[in-house]
Parts: C-alpha cells; sequence; structure tokens
C-alpha cells in the first residue's frame, strides 16, 4: 500500500523538463525544448494527495463527471466509493514502478494503482472492494506526450468504469485558439444543460464551453498566438471533452489566478456515457494519446 506522501519525479534532458506526481499519478510539466510549456497549471492551485492540482494531466477514473449509479449493466467499479467528482483515482497516492530517461533523452513514468492502495475507510464493511490493476505510463520527448491508461480485472465478477485523461493544454491566448477535427460530430452542451447538438466549424471559445463528443478521430489545437499545433491522436478512446470555464465560471474557481482561463483550453480524451467501459475477469483495456506539437 501507498503512503500518503506525494512524491514528485522528473528529469531535465537535451529533450525538455518534465514532471510528474504520484498523488493521482498526475503529469504537471511538459516543457519543450523547442516549443516551451505546454501544459498549464494554476498559480493558485492546491496540491498534495486529495488536493487535486488545478492543471497538468488529472486523471478521471472510475467515472467521469458527477458520481451517479443509474449505470446499466456490470456494477461500476468503485461505486461502493462513490462521492467525489471524476472518480476516487486522482486523489489517492500511486505507486511509482518506472522512471528512465532513454538514451536520446526521453523520459518515462509509469504508475499504478490497485484495491489495496485505497484506504479501507472509504468503503462500508460489508460491501468489499472490487479488485483491479490500474497503471498509467507516460513517454515524454520534445515534440511528443505518449500517454497509456491500462486498467485489469482482477476479480471473479465483471465491472464497468469511465475515464479520461483531463489534459490542460497551454496557449498563448484563448481568443486566437482553435480545436479542429470535429466538424460535423454530435456532442452532448453541458453548459446548456445536456442540450444535443453537431459541431459546425472549429470549435472556439467565446465563453464557457464544456462539450462531449462521442468520437475516436484525431483532432489539433491550433495555438495561434505560440505558432504551434498539438494534435491528437487516441486509440480505443470513443470520448472527447473540450472544455473551458469562461470568464464567468472562472471568478468562482478559487484554485486558479484572476484571468487565466485565457491561458489554456481542456480538451480530454477518454471513454464516457455511451462508451464506459466493461471488463469481464482477467480482461483489460488500454487507452491510449499520442500529443504531437508542430509549428503551424
Amino acid at each position: 500500500m501507498t503512503t500518503n506522501q506525494d512524491a514528485i519525479a522528473g528529469a531535465e534532458t537535451a529533450q525538455g523538463t518534465f514532471e510528474a506526481h504520484s498523488a493521482g499519478a498526475q503529469v504537471t510539466r511538459w516543457d519543450s525544448s523547442t516549443f516551451g510549456p505546454l501544459l498549464f497549471v494554476s498559480s493558485a492551485t492546491n496540491s498534495g494527495v486529495g488536493s487535486t492540482i488545478r492543471g497538468g494531466i488529472p486523471l478521471c477514473f472510475p467515472w467521469f463527471g458527477a458520481f451517479r449509479d443509474d449505470y446499466q449493466g456490470a456494477p461500476l467499479l468503485g461505486i461502493e466509493r462513490g462521492g467525489k467528482k471524476h472518480g476516487f483515482a486522482r486523489n489517492l497516492n500511486w505507486r511509482l514502478v518506472a522512471d528512465e530517461v532513454g538514451i536520446a533523452g526521453a523520459w518515462l513514468v509509469r504508475y499504478e494503482l490497485t484495491e489495496e492502495d485505497v484506504p479501507l475507510e472509504q468503503s462500508p464493511a460489508d460491501v468489499p472492494p472490487q479488485p483491479f490493476k490500474a497503471t498509467l505510463e507516460a513517454l515524454f520527448s520534445d515534440t511528443l506526450l505518449d500517454l497509456t491508461f491500462t486498467v485489469k480485472n482482477t476479480g471473479e465478477g465483471a465491472f464497468q468504469y469511465e475515464e479520461a485523461v483531463h489534459t490542460y493544454f497551454a496557449v498563448a491566448d484563448l481568443s486566437e485558439t482553435e480545436v479542429i477535427g470535429l466538424e460535423g460530430v454530435a456532442y452532448l452542451d453541458k453548459v446548456q444543460g445536456g442540450f444535443d447538438a453537431i459541431q459546425e466549424g472549429a470549435i472556439t471559445f467565446p465563453g464557457e464551453v464544456d462539450r462531449v463528443y462521442q468520437s475516436p478521430a484525431p483532432v489539433a489545437i491550433l495555438d495561434r498566438g505560440n505558432g504551434r499545433q498539438i494534435r491528437i491522436v487516441k486509440e480505443h478512446s470513443g470520448t472527447t471533452i473540450v472544455w473551458n470555464p469562461g470568464p464567468e465560471a472562472a471568478l468562482e474557481m478559487a484554485d486558479l489566478g484572476k484571468g487565466e482561463y485565457c491561458s489554456f483550453i481542456c480538451v480530454e480524451s477518454g471513454n464516457a456515457l455511451d462508451s464506459a467501459i466493461t471488463l469481464q475477469p482477467e480482461e483489460e483495456h488500454t487507452l491510449r494519446v499520442r500529443y504531437e506539437v508542430a509549428k503551424i
């Protein structure tokens, strides 16, 4: 079982400066030698086990968004520990199992979490924890961040779960930023109370944006202020979430610095809502996301 002490791992090489935390297995720094900082972290954020960092790449697991218990089919993994938004995994300390710098200066970090790492007080005595093994691996270089998240059912009964890598991408100016690749795709508009719509043209950010797209397609962020494009290529991911709080909602966020909503967008890759994953005993599923940065 892990301790309650957040441990920071990192590397500074010719490829860039990289960092991740054992708390939530959260990546917080991808500073490319060529393109500069590619991830946003709030100046007002909390940190440490149980206090999710506002920025970087928080991990949503085993459910996405507000907790609910109306899933159909196999039971939700961790349903007996329900309550926390985006699941319990981001509030726990993960075990560091790999921390390696390659010959060319790329850095690899890997974390693991099982039901044994979840404090027993979070589970009622009459509801035993569902056995699982989760592994998050990140491979960093100057122009590439390759993430894989694997979940294995190590128990005797089926379960289902949702997942998302909730990536905060740093941008120079929100008003000069677009997301392309989802044109014509249906989405759930959470700002409009769950209204269904079809994406017309590129995604822009005139105000609060909170949309869930059921699509496996690659997308790209056009960060014109920095003269760069970040291409997002997914494997075994049926959901893309695009979010920015906009000026009004940002004022209510104590862990976000004044005006900082203009400095990031979240483009999240995962499997949520209709794309939730069901695993039978001994089955596993791997979500892979590659972030590739290039000049516009």
